[in-house]
């Protein structure tokens, strides 16, 4: 309680007063899901635990908003590797064969 009553009237979060109140941070390894990057991180704090943060509830305007995003970097990524493959395409037709 101490430790809370000291950080009750403050204006900014300071790096020596995270330090007193993250105990660890684990950051795991990234992983992709449905196509789309995806990294664990768990935030442990002194005195209480592991953090567990709800997902945001979402309006129906958010969620569209996500969805018009999740679209957009899927046609990058399409296009992206169409590209990539045109690239490697022209390269292997424009090298020099060898001939014996």
């Amino acid at each position: 309680m101490e430790l809370a009553k000291k950080y009750t009237d403050f204006s900014e979060l300071t790096t020596p007063m995270i330090y007193e109140f993250v105990d660890k941070v684990l950051v795991h390894k990234p992983e992709k899901i449905d196509g789309e990057r995806v990294q664990e991180v768990e935030i442990y704090l002194n005195y209480i635990g592991k953090v567990e943060i709800p997902a945001p509830v979402l309006t129906p305007e958010e969620m569209e908003a996500e969805e018009k995003a999740k679209r957009q970097r899927q046609q990058a990524r399409e296009y992206y590797h169409r590209k990539k493959a045109k690239h490697q395409t022209q390269d292997a037709a424009s090298e020099p064969t060898v001939s014996e």
